[in-house]
């Protein structure tokens, strides 16, 4: 299921571009930026009882094409990459306390059309998108405790509104807000460290929002530099327990609701 549902997710992104391409009416727009993300993360019991928190600061890249469709629907491919280690505090799901670092990796694929609603001083879209994203997050073991490898991987279908202020001397101004939704999240969880192999865990879908602020600035003919801000708040609610079992304990197993929050800036170029 779970591959069915991301196979149909990566056919549908390269559907859009291979059929925007065929009607492109104007040159390739290419990006490359320099980021860093403020991660803060934490986890809470069915009482709404924090479990852990994790916090710190990865660094990372992305890369974007965008292009026109028709001469007036612009269409853009995303990629991002970010990996770095950030700390954890907290306690296990057994209840013993925990302090140590967190491994973190996050991929992402995305892709947007967008519609123009209003053109003049202000111009003003509407963004249709679909993003995919793996977050890696290795928790590392401590004398006491074993390490936590999990894999997440889930879709994030959405639509996001821009305006863009033009400012003097070919400066602009753009501003998003946008919400999502969180589908078809899994968690694949390694337990060999404790005798009961990998199991995949199922959190349920929550919603979410992202904003973000960019200034470009003019640099040569038709290249320009920016800079971004951006928010994501995203959540996932808890998924059903599963019971496994090793040779000698019976355990049962969750992913416990979560709320992680990112904040990002970014250094880039476009030409």
């Amino acid at each position: 299921m779970r591959n069915s549902v991301f196979g149909h997710c990566f056919s549908w992104l390269w559907l859009v571009i291979l059929m925007s391409f065929s009607a492109t009416s104007a040159a390739v727009e290419l990006s490359v930026a320099a980021e860093s993300l403020s991660v803060s993360y934490q986890e809470k019991n069915a009482a709404g009882r924090t479990l852990n928190r994790e916090s710190g600061h990865i660094p990372g890249v992305s890369l974007g094409a965008q292009w026109e469709v028709l001469a007036r629907f612009p269409v853009a491919l995303m990629f991002s990459h970010h990996r770095g280690d950030i700390a954890y505090t907290g306690e296990t799901q057994t209840g013993k306390p925990l302090s140590t670092q967190t491994e973190t990796r996050f991929s992402e694929l995305g892709t947007w059309i967008e519609y123009p609603l209003y053109e003049a001083d202000v111009n003003v879209a509407l963004r249709t998108e679909l993003r995919i994203r793996q977050w890696n997050r290795d928790i590392e073991a401590t004398a006491s405790t074993v390490s936590l490898e999990t894999l997440y991987r889930w879709w994030m279908p959405g639509v996001t509104l821009r305006a863009d202020y033009q400012l003097t001397n070919g400066q602009r101004l753009s501003a998003t807000a946008g919400i999502f939704s969180s589908r078809n999240i899994r968690a694949r969880v390694n337990l060999d460290a404790i005798g009961l192999g990998r199991t995949t865990l199922e959190p349920e879908s929550d919603s979410g929002q992202r904003y973000s602020l960019s200034w470009f600035v003019p640099f040569g003919q038709g290249q320009e530099l920016f800079l971004s801000l951006s928010f994501e708040k995203l959540a996932f609610q808890a998924s059903e327990p599963i019971r496994l079992q090793n040779a000698t304990t019976l355990f049962s197993v969750s992913e416990p609701a979560s709320t992680s929050w990112r904040r990002g800036i970014s250094l880039g170029f476009r030409f």
